[in-house]
């Protein structure tokens, strides 16, 4: 085979020796041949794979210089927004999707003002993105710096959305309870000024223990949230 031909047929187009080879000897030699041969494959395989019209297909493909994974992703980009990439991509992995979805809506929004993320943060958010950021950040609070500490930033809040946007009642249920008994015990120390009734308290624990089996299925239910409400997301 023409070394030469060969070399050409490379620089034009994204191939392997081999496949340079193979496509020359199926035309005969014709550099140009082979070419429109290896595109109108490109093509065909991008179509099938992303279940597009083949002049999409073509339009991302010369865009990417018939790189077949760059024009998957281009085309996913012009059909799907920030969020139903996100979806698409974790869908067995709620909470790390919903977790990615935050970071999209905090970009998008510019809305964290402190280390956490409060009610009057997102304020001018829609019902639900305002949801998502609210109560996965509750729970991000709480896995980083305790349940008790958690039941201090904005408990009846919290609970409001597990009952009424999420319908978790027992969620709700179970920080109103826990929220509560911290109150019991912050007066307690307040009164008598003893640190451990602040700590291995069994109805607060139980509380706890209980609510961290939960979040799971919180995380379920604000995925499913944001597929529902996609349009409301970034």
């Amino acid at each position: 085979m023409d070394q030469e031909k060969i070399a050409l047929l490379r620089e034009q187009t994204p191939v392997g020796i081999r496949h340079a080879i193979t496509l020359l000897e199926r035309t005969g030699g014709n550099v140009s041949a082979a070419r429109e041969l290896f595109e109108a494959a490109q093509i065909q395989t991008v179509a099938g794979k992303a279940g597009v019209p083949p002049e999409m297909a073509a339009r991302h493909l010369q865009l990417h210089g018939f790189d077949i994974p760059a024009a998957l992703q281009s085309i996913d980009r012009e059909r799907y927004t920030v969020t139903e990439l996100i979806l698409r991509k974790h869908a067995h992995k709620p909470e790390e999707a919903v977790s990615l979805v935050l970071l999209a809506l905090e970009k998008a929004y510019s809305f964290r003002k402190e280390y956490w993320i409060q009610p009057a943060h997102v304020a001018d958010l829609n019902e639900w993105p305002r949801a998502v950021a609210l109560v996965y950040e509750w729970i991000s609070c709480k896995d980083y710096e305790g349940f008790d500490t958690a039941l201090h930033m904005y408990p009846e809040l919290m609970a409001t959305l597990l009952q009424t946007t999420l319908e978790l009642e027992e969620g709700a249920d179970l920080i109103r309870r826990a929220h509560m008994r911290v109150l019991q015990l912050d007066e307690q120390y307040r009164l008598h000024g003893r640190p451990e009734v602040m700590y291995g308290d069994p109805e607060l624990d139980a509380c706890e223990k209980t609510f961290h089996a939960l979040c799971p299925v919180i995380m379920e239910k604000l995925y499913a949230l944001i597929q529902t409400h996609v349009t409301s997301f970034p």
